[in-house]
């Protein structure tokens, strides 16, 4: 499936910039921008690099040296990167401002405004980033004027001025620094930082080695699909400053030689059909998504049908939150006209701490399995006979990667037989060796050799089924509620639709309560308001047996969301107990 180091040094092959110089992946393959308009062989975006590496090196970036990337998805962050890692430098990405940005945090509106305006909160993300990394340089492709980054900040086209060639490998550049350096497995590929769903940033290490053993997890995946071999054209539109469009995205294309047409998230959301209709075009075999990305698009890839698009070579993985049924029933069967049997379609679990993927789907098709959580966490079947519990529809994230070892725990941190309720925790060749300069949150998480993900789920028949978050789980009434079980149901709504819900729980002086956010519209009039509250009130009755104490219209955007498409649910918590989300109704 691979090419053979041939009998290399194997220390020559540590990290991916090595895999690639040492001939790791065969031929000059294509990269296609489609939202730049133009195509690059890999040996052009490696010139392009190498004027970058030159330009860094300038501005004194020497190995171990950690460097923000704030830029999207493209062959500017592609060449960066490998710039980069030919320094022996460590790439710190993150999401860019979606527009200039200017003045101090303290003149910036307040994240807690709302939905219309996040530029102080994310301004004050990427400075702590920027302290806790103690980056020597911040570069962007967008203009801005942050007084707080002067001198740090930069733009790829400043780094790309003429300057003299990049001094030979030797000397300041040669070396390593604090382990951190492409010369060594465990020295540093990149710090994956998150404001996650809790808004506390953390640092997630990634190792040289770590990138390599899931690179040839991944291609092996893809050959144990069905092909017998890697991928040959990858698709991704994810932003690559998240782990699942880093490395499906530009790692991976890298590492096996496919070619590859890589797009920022805004280029898809706005016209999906264009995408789907350009991976037809290109013979895509190889594509990942979300599950709430797919249910805000699919209905406009519909317009692809009987146009000749031929997607029969695509194999799509949803992965990065909780799978809903009804998603995947409906990718099915919009993808099926345009040439994608459904046993195409398939799943994965992972988190930034395994780099990312833990599970896949290894047989043909999506496993569906039908549940009800007794108490003390036994799960029930469908044909067990035994009640208890509302009914939950879960589709089956895969099994455990070769050398993933998954296990599902108690509270005590023993494991758990199939069937049973517990947290999920991992180890294996992928897992992070802790979180960037915080003992104490690596020690929580990591302190007993194993990865505590803080989600939960059970296996049966070897397949790992994902259930909730930990800390997201609501009890009302003694009975268990999932959270994200229930804003589906209320985004099926015609009026409320993909990702503008979220429940959760708060605690009150009164009591604990149940608070269901939706976003809607200003100028709806009042009885229709009143119309819509009671079918949300009818459809949570029906479907899950409880009303929640509290239900609010909300404006669009206050929905707050990760890179990764995740909704912020304990920000958004924070932000509505302290009185600082507005209502509608």
């Amino acid at each position: 499936m691979r090419p053979s180091p041939c009998g290399r040094c194997e220390a020559a092959m540590t990290g991916l910039l090595n895999w690639l110089d040492h001939g790791g992946a065969a031929g000059d393959p294509l990269w296609h921008f489609p939202a730049e308009g133009m195509d690059r062989r890999l040996s052009e975006l490696r010139t392009r690099s190498g004027v970058l590496a030159a330009g860094l090196a300038a501005r004194g970036i020497r190995p171990g040296d950690r460097v923000v990337m704030l830029l999207d998805t493209g062959s500017s962050a592609i060449c960066l990167l490998l710039a980069l890692w030919q320094l022996q430098a460590v790439p710190v990405p993150l999401r860019p401002w979606s527009g200039p940005v200017s003045g101090p945090a303290s003149g910036a509106a307040s994240e807690l405004a709302g939905g219309s305006d996040r530029a102080g909160g994310f301004l004050r993300f990427l400075l702590e980033v920027t302290r806790r990394s103690d980056a020597r340089l911040v570069v962007t492709d967008r203009p801005a004027a942050i007084p707080q980054l002067d001198p740090l900040l930069t733009t790829v086209e400043a780094l790309e001025a003429p300057l003299g060639p990049l001094p030979p490998a030797g000397g300041d550049i040669d070396g390593d620094v604090d382990g951190e350096g492409e010369g060594r497995a465990d020295g540093l590929a990149l710090i994956q930082f998150s404001s996650g769903s809790t808004g506390q940033p953390k640092g997630v290490m990634v190792t040289h080695a770590m990138v390599m053993a899931q690179l040839r997890q991944l291609a092996d995946n893809y050959a144990a699909a069905g092909s017998g071999r890697p991928p040959r054209s990858v698709a991704s539109w994810l932003p690559f400053y998240h782990d699942m469009g880093l490395f499906i995205g530009i790692l991976l294309p890298l590492f096996t030689g496919a070619d590859a047409m890589a797009a920022p998230p805004a280029w898809y959301m706005r016209n999906p059909a264009r995408w789907f209709a350009a991976m037809a075009a290109r013979g895509s075999d190889l594509a990942f998504s979300t599950s709430s990305v797919l249910a805000a698009t699919l209905r406009g890839v519909r317009r692809l049908h009987g146009r000749g698009c031929d997607l029969s070579a695509l194999i799509l993985y949803v992965a990065a939150e909780k799978i809903s049924p009804a998603v995947m029933d409906e990718a099915a069967a919009v993808l099926a006209p345009l040439g994608m049997p459904p046993s195409q379609l398939r799943a994965g679990y992972g988190m930034a701490e395994y780099t990312l993927g833990c599970t896949h789907s290894r047989e043909p098709g999506l496993r569906r399995l039908r549940v009800r959580i007794a108490p003390g966490g036994r799960v029930l079947t469908d044909d067990s006979g035994d009640g208890g519990g509302e009914a939950l529809d879960l589709v089956s994230v895969g099994r455990p990667n070769d050398a993933c070892d998954l296990v599902v725990r108690d509270e005590a941190g023993c494991p758990l037989g199939e069937l049973m309720l517990g947290e999920i925790t991992v180890a294996g060749p992928c897992l992070t060796p802790g979180y960037w300069r915080d003992e104490a949150m690596t020690q929580r998480a990591l302190g007993r050799g194993w990865m505590r993900s803080g989600d939960l789920g059970f296996l049966h028949d070897g397949e790992l089924f994902f259930v909730a978050r930990k800390d997201e789980m609501l009890v009302v009434g003694g009975r268990n509620v999932i959270p994200a079980d229930v804003e589906l149901e209320v985004e099926s709504l015609p009026f409320v639709g993909p990702g503008r819900a979220v429940l959760f729980g708060a605690d009150e002086p009164g009591g604990p309560r149940q608070v269901l956010l939706v976003e809607g519209n200003a100028t709806s009039p009042p009885p229709v308001v009143s119309g819509r509250l009671t079918a949300i009130r009818r459809c949570i009755l029906d479907g899950f047996g409880f009303v929640p104490t509290d239900i609010a219209v909300v404006p669009k955007g206050t929905i707050e969301k990760t890179s990764s498409g995740k909704k912020r649910t304990a920000v958004i918590r924070r932000r509505w107990q302290a009185g600082a989300i507005p209502q509608l109704a």
